[in-house]
């Protein structure tokens, strides 16, 4: 039995001990999965604060990104309006008027748009046409009315192409006012331009001869209208030329028209004159002519093509044989504009790099240099002297750089000088002895010659019936009365002469004046008025007969009639177009017994200065200058050596004129303009680094100005040759303007050489 107590005791113990363990077992199953569901509940936590921590980043990176999406918008938006300023402030910088879509000053110019400037500045001054046309000289007591009227082949069409260029640059305005690309660059010169213009006007709105002041003279059509195109055009040429590309445009067509210019002079010097040969003669003719009237009809053509058949030329130019004159109809037109080329192409040779280029700049530069020399004209060859001094001053030392080049130029100039040796060397020697006054000019001097007298005729003046004549500073007044003529000195004294009833002679018998004596004529030609009958002629039997009294000086062949009236012996001078014209003093100022200065320039200048007196402020008009010249002047142009039928029509220096035609107020305004572009061009080219083609072509423009401004005062403004000078000024102008940007790009001041 106690062993059966010991058996369930120790069985009961381990139950016990199963059960704990049971129990145990199952908390600590607990235990885990309350961890295991603890973990979970912690992961799913952290699953969901995972999942909020990557929304929140999402949206933070959203936001981020969104942020710097808009500060990069906004940066570029500010980028932009700071290069719409900038862009805006380069505009208002270079322009003064511009509107929204104006192009930067850079952007090239279209060649359609620099058209018009290239045909004013290089093809005007190639035009020749016939131009028939009739005006009414009646007016002018000096000049002739021609039944046909009168033919001009020079001039007209000029002034018609230049019309044509200005309308064209109308139009590109209009354009560019319609798409709201215009723009006006602003230049200070614009000032003087302005004040010439304005006084153009006024002079032409003031003048008494407006339609002469409009259009412009006979053979000259000069007037308000072309000068206006020409001050047009230049500001055209000035805003529109703002790269070198266009620049090369206005001076590679001027070379072009430069060589066919040459080709056609060096026809003309050798004897082959281009204008002589029937395809000349009718490329400058119509086929049909007809007469202003409508009477009668010319074929030209045919006339010409007989003529040629026959060894002649139908066209028959005044032209002395082998003279060249071009397309521009005088030979100091001729070395006038080639003064203004030169300087332009021999920099332009210098600036070439590669051969080929360098041999087509000489072939330009040698032909305007052989028309220049061979045209025989020494105010293009002073012109050429002043330019070169300017150019040794100018370039100093930096010639030492192109003694190259400068050699070849001078080898050309000198073999050219050599080969035209007889042309030039006589026109030097001609006009040393007209300017030093050792003899008389060459020119005149055939017609001269038999003219000249060693006495000087003061003047001439007629009053009613009598006659006052100055002979070297002492007066003789003749009184015609019915029946006699009476003598006396200006102090009144009577002066002794007899009547020669063999020869109807009155000899003066007074040493002073001996060398004078009048004639007395009569004729049936002309009546009171000095209207001439059929062929100039009418019988005794039909026609009252007039009496004439011939002033004449025994060492002259000239003679000066008068009419002596019928009724009340009034004394007029009877003119060699059969008007009657009363004498007086004609003022004059300087080269007194110079008259043959400048071949005739002395006795022009001499009666011209003083015309300035009445057009201080506005001149007669534009081109009037032949209307106001005192024409009645024959004691003067018995003094100068000139026939009393010679006609002055421009003063031969360009400034005079312009004082006539506009006012000595447009004179000051040109002379503004120039001088401030020489200023600006010296400050900007004195030895300065010539590195681009516009600081060649710039300053070879500057030189070509110089010298063409110096022999403007021995030559006219003429529809022939300012265009091409108006045109490369404009072009010189914006030249300047480009280079100034070039340095200030470059942030450099012009470096010193």
């Amino acid at each position: 039995m106690a062993k059966r107590k010991h058996g369930k005791g120790q069985g009961g113990q381990a139950s016990g001990q199963n059960q704990a363990q049971n129990r145990q077992n199952k908390k600590n199953n607990a235990t885990a999965a309350a961890s295991v569901k603890t973990a979970a509940q912690e992961s799913r936590k952290a699953a969901a604060e995972q999942r909020r921590a990557e929304k929140r980043d999402a949206k933070g990176t959203e936001a981020r990104s969104e942020r710097r999406r808009a500060t990069g918008k906004g940066r570029m938006e500010r980028q932009v309006r700071i290069s719409q300023k900038e862009e805006r402030k380069l505009i208002r910088e270079n322009y003064w008027v511009s509107m929204s879509r104006t192009p930067r000053i850079e952007q090239e110019t279209s060649w359609v748009q620099l058209l018009p400037g290239m045909l004013f500045t290089a093809f005007v001054i190639l035009m020749v046409q016939q131009h028939r046309y009739t005006r009414d000289m009646t007016p002018f007591y000096w000049a002739t009315q021609k039944a046909e009227g009168e033919v001009d082949f020079f001039s007209y069409v000029k002034l018609q192409l230049i019309v044509v260029c200005a309308i064209f640059v109308i139009l590109i305005v209009l354009y560019r006012l319609a798409t709201q690309s215009f723009a006006l660059k602003w230049n200070i010169l614009y000032i003087p331009i302005g004040i010439y213009t304005l006084f153009v006007l006024l002079s032409w709105v003031f003048s008494e001869y407006r339609f002469f002041a409009w259009v412009g003279f006979n053979d000259r059509f000069e007037g308000t209208f072309a000068i206006l195109c020409y001050m047009f055009m230049m500001f055209y040429i000035i805003n529109f030329v703002n790269s070198e590309r266009a620049m090369k445009l206005i001076i590679y067509s001027v070379a072009v028209a430069s060589v066919i210019l040459g080709a056609i002079g060096i026809s003309q010097a050798t004897g082959h004159d281009f204008f002589q040969t029937v395809l000349g003669q009718k490329m400058i003719t119509p086929n049909i002519d007809i007469l202003p009237d409508g009477s009668r009809s010319i074929n030209v053509w045919e006339q010409i093509d007989e003529k040629a058949a026959a060894g002649e030329t139908f066209l028959k130019f005044t032209f002395a044989q082998k003279e060249i004159y071009q397309t521009v109809y005088n030979i100091n037109y001729v070395s006038f504009y080639l003064t203004l080329l030169i300087p332009l192409f021999a920099m332009l040779f210098i600036w070439a790099k590669q051969i080929w280029k360098k041999a087509i700049w000489l072939v330009v530069f040698g032909m305007a240099v052989y028309n220049l020399i061979g045209s025989a004209s020494s105010s293009g060859l002073l012109g050429s002297g002043v330019l070169f001094v300017i150019a040794l001053v100018l370039f100093n030392k930096r010639m030492l750089t192109w003694v190259v080049p400068l050699s070849i130029l001078l080898v050309v100039v000198v073999g050219i000088g050599a080969l035209t040796y007889e042309r030039w060397t006589e026109e030097i020697r001609s006009a040393w002895n007209s300017a030093s006054g050792s003899s008389q000019s060459e020119a005149l001097s055939e017609e001269a010659s038999a003219k000249k007298s060693a006495h000087q005729i003061d003047y001439l003046i007629t009053k009613d019936n009598t006659l006052t004549i100055s002979l070297d500073g002492r007066e003789l007044v003749l009184t015609m009365n019915e029946n006699e003529i009476v003598l006396n000195d200006g102090e009144g004294d009577a002066i002794p002469a007899y009547w020669d009833d063999g020869s109807q002679t009155l000899v003066i018998q007074d040493e002073y004046f001996s060398d004078i004596y009048f004639q007395l004529v009569q004729d049936g030609a002309e009546s009171e008025d000095g209207s001439e009958g059929e062929e100039g002629t009418q019988s005794a039997e039909n026609a009252e007969k007039n009496y004439y009294l011939l002033l004449r000086l025994t060492d002259s062949d000239q003679q000066f009639p008068f009419l002596i009236g019928k009724e009340d012996s009034k004394l007029l001078f009877y003119s060699g177009t059969g008007k009657l014209v009363s004498l007086d003093k004609v003022p004059n100022f300087g080269f007194e017994g110079h008259y043959d200065f400048g071949t005739g320039r002395g006795y022009i200048w001499s009666r011209t200065l003083p015309m300035i007196l009445k057009t201080l402020v506005i001149g007669h008009g534009a081109d009037t200058f032949c209307i106001y010249f005192p024409h009645d002047d024959y004691a003067g142009k018995f003094n100068a050596g000139w026939g009393f039928h010679l006609i002055v029509d421009k003063p031969h220096n360009m400034y005079l004129g312009i004082a006539v035609n506009t006012g000595l107020i447009s004179l000051l305004a040109l002379f503004a303009l120039f001088g401030m572009y020489f200023v600006q061009s010296l400050a900007l080219y004195w030895h300065r680094k010539y590195d681009s083609f516009a600081s060649y072509a710039g300053v070879g423009i500057f030189l070509g100005v110089c010298g063409f401004l110096v022999a403007g005062f021995f030559n006219d403004s003429s529809v022939s040759i300012m265009p091409i000078f108006y045109g490369l000024l404009g072009t010189g102008i914006a030249a300047n303007m480009i280079i100034k940007r070039q340095d200030k790009a470059l942030g450099e001041q012009i470096p010193a050489a």
